[in-house]
């Protein structure tokens, strides 16, 4: 089982606050990612697949790059509340051995 365990935080008033895990969004624990976020074969999102990103398990060894860019996310009726600077980080383990960690950072207008 491939899990990940996302930290995020959002900056307010100055202060980097933790985001709380809510519906998946935020500081979450992901006891089996494969089962949960990787869909069927043929299934990738664009993006990962314009920029050769794997996204169907098992996750071959490699560096992946994805560049620095505007990504459109579906309109929500929180999208005032939730517009901010973040940043996180996620790591992915396989039985207790952590296999790779990512820092991102990013806004939401």
């Amino acid at each position: 089982m491939l899990q990940a365990s996302v930290s995020m935080k959002r900056k307010v008033l100055g202060l980097w606050v933790p985001v709380p895990c809510i519906k998946d969004f935020g500081s979450c624990d992901f006891d089996d990612l494969c089962t949960y976020a990787m869909p069927p074969k043929g299934g990738c999102v664009p993006l990962l697949e314009e920029h050769d990103i794997p996204c169907h398990c098992p996750i071959e060894r490699g560096n992946f790059t994805l560049p620095a860019g505007q990504f459109r996310v579906p309109g929500t009726r929180w999208a005032g509340i939730l517009a901010g600077n973040y940043k996180g980080t996620i790591k992915f383990s396989h039985r207790d051995q952590q296999l790779a960690c990512y820092t991102a950072t990013f806004t939401l207008d």
